[in-house]
């Protein structure tokens, strides 16, 4: 892959330097990957399986087109929870699951997700552990994540509890996924067995290969892959070597290790138990939860299979959950989370008593059960287009240091949630470097069928009033997030939030060809995906930026779109240290343009100093700028 590189820096400073130092948090960026992290259904892509293992006898396999539309559906969010629609299903091969005489197939789940959007830390206790069967978490794509157990015993006493990695290993897919009547879940990490020629636990992607959700790159820290149950992220198995974001990559270990027994007489803490099954090629040590015992520092991660880190999409630190292996991609024990949460997790099903976790009603998310998700909620699909959602639809030119407005409105309508368009807290205006304020725009309408007067509030986001009465427009002297609520007079309340960020844009003008695509003939590269109709709306990367039809395939000649690729800034003491990203779009002879066809992609600047550009496609290995850019 070639590169070359040209450069525009338009950046604005938004504040004066005595505001940036009262806040200390000013580079803590307010995007929250609870929101932005899911893939998004492309309305098109159906979840497809393999039909059956016999098949690996001729190596000829059998595809079923399940119909089912694959990933996330729709995303929404207050200030305190997501809400996810998703089928369960992802977007790539999964199966065949009837190595061990499974006969499910993966059916449409119409699953509602709700994550935490500020998870709460409560480590050690009793609420925290997870007895249960089902999910403890979900990916990115709305597929399960299961604990390590398959819910069996030995001789169904409780007492040693059966290993699912190791008892039903014949029955995943390349993918490692396997369905418990429809319901398609991951007890491990989503990537294929054939990581590695080393790998040794399954060689199943021979005749039935599959993509997974990610594949482990050891030179990068892994992606975000899903969120648990209590709302901490879920990661790979590649990370910073240390929690402040320094030292390199290196591979992210459990502290849970095989017990050096010879017979299971008792636990690792030494209770006396029921006998369990001898140790043999049947019953091989690891077959069971309590043939492992936790060894504090005996790997990098602690009792809950985490650790609080710098990650890309945290630059200010969280706890986060790590998918654990070897470095030939052979599963770890506890695979995803330890034996109990790290933090407070949701009750679904009712109240707890007794200081449990918070109650959710899990059904009674904003946006109604049925029906196509509003405009406003940032994301373009269903049957929403530049025309009839332009806020989802029609992408913006850049940052342009302008605060963002991207959260959803639903106002109360009785006992039913509705999805409206009440009130709009808008974009507001850019900041000024000579004044440090801004202004915070509103609109408003009454709700259908209400009558008497309306109030408008503009309030920060801890619960401070900025304004009142019937104000719409509010000035501001400080970044942080502003909720605009309206209430009427019949008692239901609706709001919006805006963001309002310090934050400079790079324009970067860069050009690049892929190899594989190059036609030495024509001097450009083939669009076939264009040709073919499969160029997604949404980038393949983080999900965050979408394009139109129009924009995707009404070039001509050099300005046909190729695919999407990944700009990246990268630091020049550590490369591996990603400081800013932005999907893009290449076209046929070389550009790399903005998702809305802008002909510089822009880019939020990070702190200044000197950074390498970085290419990255899907399908071809990145390349790296030799010399560095300077960002001042």
């Amino acid at each position: 892959m070639k590169l070359h590189i040209y450069l525009l820096i338009a950046c604005c400073v938004l504040w004066c330097s005595h505001l940036a130092a009262q806040n200390p948090t000013l580079n803590c960026p307010n995007t929250d990957p609870t929101i932005t992290s899911w893939v998004i259904s492309d309305g098109v892509t159906t979840t497809r399986y393999y039909d059956d293992i016999a098949d690996e006898t001729s190596c000829n396999p059998t595809i079923v087109n399940s119909g089912i539309e694959a990933n996330v559906q729709a995303v929404y969010y207050d200030m305190d929870y997501v809400w996810v629609e998703a089928t369960g299903c992802p977007d790539y091969l999964c199966g065949p699951f009837n190595g061990d005489g499974n006969p499910s197939f993966p059916s449409n789940q119409n699953r509602i997700i709700v994550i935490p959007r500020t998870p709460t830390p409560n480590p050690g206790s009793s609420a925290n552990s997870y007895n249960n069967l089902g999910a403890m978490g979900y990916l990115i794509n709305g597929v399960a994540i299961f604990n390590a157990g398959d819910g069996m015993s030995y001789n169904n006493q409780g007492v040693w509890n059966r290993n699912a990695i190791v008892m039903e290993n014949e029955g995943f897919g390349c993918d490692r996924s396997h369905p418990a009547m429809g319901n398609l879940h991951n007890h491990q990490i989503p990537m294929g067995f054939n990581y590695s020629v080393a790998g040794t636990q399954s060689d199943i992607c021979d005749c039935f290969p599959s993509d997974g959700l990610f594949t482990a790159a050891p030179a990068q820290h892994s992606p975000l892959i899903g969120f648990a149950a209590d709302g901490y992220p879920i990661y790979g198995p590649y990370a910073y070597a240390n929690v402040d974001g320094t030292g390199g990559i290196a591979l992210m270990t459990p502290s849970y290790q095989v017990r050096n027994i010879t017979a299971r007489t008792h636990y690792a803490d030494g209770t006396n138990v029921t006998d369990g099954p001898a140790i043999s090629a049947a019953w091989p040590l690891g077959a069971f939860y309590e043939d492992y015992e936790f060894i504090a520092n005996s790997g990098t991660l602690d009792y809950y299979n985490g650790r609080f880190a710098i990650t890309p999409e945290y630059p200010c630190g969280t706890y986060a959950y790590y998918t654990t292996m070897e470095a030939n991609g052979n599963a770890l024990f506890p695979y995803v989370v330890g034996l109990e949460f790290y933090g407070e997790v949701l009750n679904c099903d009712g109240g707890t008593g007794g200081g449990g976790p918070p109650v959710v009603d899990c059904d009674a998310f904003p946006p109604p059960p049925a029906g196509a998700p509003c405009c406003g909620d940032g994301i373009c699909n269903g049957s929403e287009d530049a025309t009839t959602c332009p806020d989802d639809c029609g992408g913006v030119g850049g940052v342009d240091c302008t605060p963002s407005a991207t959260a959803t409105l639903y106002a109360q309508s009785g006992n039913t949630p509705t999805c409206t368009s009440t009130v709009s807290a808008g974009d507001g205006l850019a900041l000024s470097c000579d004044t440090g304020t801004a202004t915070l725009t509103g609109s408003g309408r009454p709700d259908t069928g209400v009558t008497g007067g309306r109030t408008f509030e503009w309030c920060t986001y801890d619960g401070n009033i900025i304004s009142g009465g019937t104000t719409l427009n509010a000035v501001v002297d400080a970044p942080g997030t502003y909720v605009l609520y309206i209430t009427n007079t019949n008692g239901y309340s609706a709001w919006d939030i805006v963001e309002v960020r310090e934050a400079c844009s790079i324009a970067l003008s860069v050009k690049v060809i892929l190899q594989g695509a190059y036609d030495s003939g024509s001097g450009m590269m083939d669009t076939n995906l264009r040709t073919a109709n499969l160029l997604p709306n949404t980038d393949p990367y983080s999900a965050t930026e979408t394009a139109t039809n129009s924009m995707l395939y009404s070039g001509t000649a050099g300005d046909m779109i190729v695919d999407w690729v990944l700009l990246e800034l990268r630091d020049t003491t550590n490369p591996a240290v990603v400081a800013a990203s932005q999907p893009a779009l290449l076209q046929a002879d070389g550009d790399i343009i903005s998702a809305n066809g802008k002909l510089v992609v822009d880019m939020v600047a990070p702190a200044a100093g000197d950074y390498h550009i970085v290419v990255r496609h899907r399908n071809h290995l990145g390349v790296m700028s030799n010399n560095t850019i300077t960002i001042n």
